[in-house]
């Protein structure tokens, strides 16, 4: 079963220095080839944006902008009194509603942050984005991410898990997770050579995780946009597995590379139901 919404608007940068307006997609699937370990499971990376919310009734006001200029969203926000806010900041509210109106326990929902948390509306910036982490924190019990190559986040909030490396076991449920992209270091502390990534990523594969957690999705050829080495090294592993990851938006949020299965979760929010019968241990 697959079904497909929106949560919420939010303002995203442009690199002409404006902002434009947008909608965050949802998508809602059941899978059976996972352990159940929780009730569901809710994926999102990129959340490279902002929402206007009213601070008395905690509403998101976008009606009437489109693509201002920030000095003129500067003065709408001054002018009526409301919040500029992260908006990995508001979704944590708008997930638990989302969640309880199905019937999901937000204490059996594990929530995987995919890295490009910062959510300032200037083009290509990099932020701390431990404020988002903790407003995660503060509604779900179990959150587990990895930072991209626009975040700064020297240490989890209390009670989180950032993986860079390593394979985390919740419940029985593994999670193997590569912090950073390809890419120079003095760009992004967490990122690495080709090299380094791909004996970490094979080192991670050894540990046979049921879930893959990266910022840079694989390349998917032709249509789906991604990183190369990465795709080789997924290709010679035949174990079967679900990739999240992000970085660049994808026409589709799925794609399959061999036995896997790839999610892109860019400026996407995916809610999935793990079938009562669960799956490989």
């Amino acid at each position: 079963m697959r079904e497909f919404g929106s949560l919420f608007a939010y303002l995203a940068p442009q690199r002409d220095g404006k902002v434009s307006l947008h909608r965050l997609e949802m998508e809602e699937i059941t899978i059976s080839d996972l352990p159940k370990a929780f009730q569901a499971v809710v994926a999102v990376s990129d959340l490279q944006g902002a929402v206007i919310l009213d601070p008395r009734t905690g509403i998101i006001e976008t009606e009437g902008l489109f693509d201002p200029s920030r000095e003129v969203l500067e003065s709408v926000v001054r002018d009526l009194g409301v919040l500029l806010e992260p908006m990995g900041v508001v979704l944590p509210i708008y997930l638990t509603r989302w969640l309880e109106s199905r019937e999901i326990s937000v204490s059996q929902t594990l929530v995987l942050l995919a890295g490009d948390l910062c959510g300032v509306l200037e083009w290509g910036a990099t932020c701390d984005v431990r404020r988002v982490w903790e407003a995660f924190a503060h509604h779900f019990p179990y959150v587990v991410g990895i930072t991209g190559n626009h975040d700064l986040l020297d240490e989890p909030p209390t009670g989180t898990w950032l993986l860079d490396g390593e394979v985390l076991e919740l419940k029985g449920l593994k999670i193997g997770g590569i912090s950073g992209v390809v890419g120079r270091k003095d760009r992004n502390p967490r990122n690495r050579d080709a090299p380094t990534f791909r004996k970490v990523l094979e080192k991670i594969l050894s540990k046979r995780p049921h879930v893959l957690l990266l910022h840079p999705c694989p390349e998917v050829k032709p249509l789906w946009l991604g990183d190369a080495m990465i795709a080789e090294v997924l290709q010679q592993y035949p174990h079967g597995l679900h990739v999240v990851c992000g970085h660049v938006e994808w026409p589709s949020s799925h794609a399959r590379l061999g036995p896997h299965s790839v999610w892109n979760v860019d400026h996407r929010v995916i809610l999935f139901r793990l079938d009562e019968e669960g799956g490989r241990s």
